[in-house]
């Protein structure tokens, strides 16, 4: 098992650089593929659900950008996406217990 939070959660997915050519990824589905699509995914890996609140998730080149709210519990097997600022508020689809967040940063999240 992979370096674990609180128990069970890890880094199980990241995408730094969304509108990479020859074809871009257009997490929140607003229609284009931008900077903002940048993200990093979560996963419970364990079998009880786990209480992510304040988790924080830092940058070294643009700092804290995105701490998790009271009362954020990610249950068993599930995610939690958080994008880089998401086009007019749109989301990416999230289905079950999987969570999805705007991290609401103008600014490049992962340094290069």
């Amino acid at each position: 098992m992979p370096d674990t939070l609180r128990g069970g959660i890890a880094i199980n997915e990241i995408l730094a650089w969304p509108d990479a050519e020859p074809v871009g990824f257009d997490t929140d589905g607003s229609g284009h593929t931008a900077a903002g699509d940048a993200f990093i995914e979560l996963i419970n890996m364990s079998s009880e659900a786990i209480d992510i609140s304040g988790i924080e998730l830092w940058d070294p080149g643009y700092g804290l950008w995105f701490t998790f709210p009271d009362g954020t519990v990610l249950q068993p097997g599930a995610t939690a996406v958080v994008l880089q600022n998401a086009v007019r508020n749109f989301l990416p689809d999230v289905t079950g217990n999987n969570l999805a967040f705007d991290g609401n940063s103008s600014a490049p999240i992962f340094s290069q």
